[in-house]
């Protein structure tokens, strides 16, 4: 968290993955930074649900995903480079639930996971 402030500040690496994108944002004091795009941040956040059964990452892709500045175009263009577009359709079909009154365990939540996980191996990968 930052001192005296809501908002908790990530920084998992000094440069940029291959592929993402940085963004420039305003802080309350005027100043710029560059931070990682709403969609980028969203992948790798579904990529925590995915890959290591992080329910917080569903949860937090979930946000995102129905934030208002996300670019939908540009969010599947990048699902579909990262592999990650059977993903993004589940998070969708999960997080329209929820917005409709569906309440899923944690447990269902990694199964889901762990399902399309195991629909995206191929053998041919090894």
């Amino acid at each position: 968290m930052l001192p005296g402030h809501d908002v908790a500040f990530e920084a998992p690496g000094e440069t940029l993955e291959p592929g993402d994108t940085a963004e420039p944002a305003e802080l309350p004091s005027g100043r710029q930074i560059m931070v990682l795009s709403l969609e980028d941040l969203l992948l790798w956040r579904l990529r925590e649900w995915i890959h290591w059964r992080a329910v917080s990452g569903f949860h937090q892709a979930a946000y995102l995903l129905i934030a208002e500045p996300l670019d939908a175009e540009k969010l599947r263009l990048r699902g579909e480079e990262e592999g990650l577009t059977s993903a993004l359709t589940e998070l969708r079909r999960c997080t329209a639930e929820i917005e409709s009154g569906r309440v899923y365990e944690d447990s269902e939540l990694a199964d889901i996971a762990r399902q399309i996980e195991q629909a995206s191996y191929s053998p041919d990968d090894e």
